[in-house]
């Protein structure tokens, strides 16, 4: 999980928001870190600062690399009707992203982030 910027712990905001959209490579790295396009982040001045230390922890991540498969029919020996397997034809790693909400918060003089899945 990010980090609470000192920053943000000094100035005791009550909850912050930031909306990202997060990019995953072929090599199951982060590749981008940006402001989601279907959500609104609430951390208004606070919003540069938070989205580098979401950056700061999404480069630490590893992720399985999303696969793209191609497939085709194998015979259908015992008659049934449908095929007894499917062969794979292309097999190639893919980029993909998701959207993510993180809320930071100051409480009591701690500090927590709290992921909070798809923004809405």
């Amino acid at each position: 999980m990010p980090a609470v910027p000192q920053e943000l712990v000094v100035a005791a905001p009550v909850s912050t928001t930031v909306a990202v959209r997060i990019t995953v490579g072929t090599d199951g790295r982060v590749s981008r870190v940006r402001p989601s396009p279907v959500s609104t982040s609430n951390a208004g001045p606070w919003l540069d600062l938070l989205l580098d230390a979401v950056r700061n922890a999404a480069t630490k991540w590893r992720f399985v690399p999303a696969r793209e498969r191609t497939l085709s029919d194998g015979p259908d020996r015992d008659h049934d009707g449908r095929p007894d397997w499917q062969n794979v034809v292309t097999d190639r790693a893919i980029a993909v992203y998701f959207d993510a909400r993180f809320t930071f918060e100051v409480v009591e003089g701690g500090s927590r982030v709290t992921l909070g899945g798809a923004p809405k």
